[in-house]
């Protein structure tokens, strides 16, 4: 299957971002803004696995959310795949993403994603 981004922008900016924490109470980076001039993220996927029951979100550097709340159970986890051509979008050009939670405890988060105008 190929996917193609809204408007066939190039994938050239792409990646995989990645995070293991021991609190999310407050909101960790999992990529960062400086490679986004003047871009949005699109969110392809996510794996998120937590060691204490909690909700987690992935949010922008100013705590909009860009993803629904995952209420999960102590070594619980989740997995999301976007469906062709609907990613999940941030919503302010110029801001990283972050993971946060509310509990402390162990957790992984993996996320695909492309920068778009």
């Amino acid at each position: 299957m190929t996917y193609f981004p809204p408007q066939s922008t190039p994938m050239t900016d792409s990646g995989v971002g990645k995070l293991d924490s021991a609190d999310v109470t407050t909101a960790q980076s999992i990529v960062g803004a400086g490679a986004v001039a003047a871009k949005k993220y699109y969110i392809t996927s996510i794996i998120l696995s937590v060691a204490a029951t909690g909700t987690y979100w992935i949010e922008d550097d100013d705590a909009v959310q860009v993803t629904g709340k995952f209420s999960l159970a102590a070594k619980g986890g989740v997995s999301w795949a976007a469906p062709k051509d609907t990613p999940l979008a941030s919503t302010t050009v110029n801001k990283g993403l972050k993971v946060k939670g509310t509990v402390a405890g162990v957790i992984g988060c993996t996320i695909t994603y492309y920068l778009a105008a």
